[in-house]
């Protein structure tokens, strides 16, 4: 009886198991996603930066 009982407590341990990895994996995924969001974010505030100092030379030749 008892045994069969920690066999029905393993089982389910297992189904949970299955469940996290599941939700591990999704999760990455997402991460993942945000972290390729973020560098994209950081490569378009780079290029702005750049951008801007860019028309700030045009600016000060113009008013030299």
């Amino acid at each position: 009886m008892k045994s069969l009982q920690i066999e029905q407590q393993a089982k389910e341990i297992q189904k949970y198991v299955i469940k996290l990895q599941k939700d591990l994996s999704t999760y990455e995924e997402t991460f993942q996603k945000l972290g390729n969001s973020l560098g994209t974010t950081v490569n378009h505030y780079n290029t702005a930066y750049k951008r801007f100092h860019i028309m700030d030379k045009d600016i000060i030749k113009i008013t030299q």
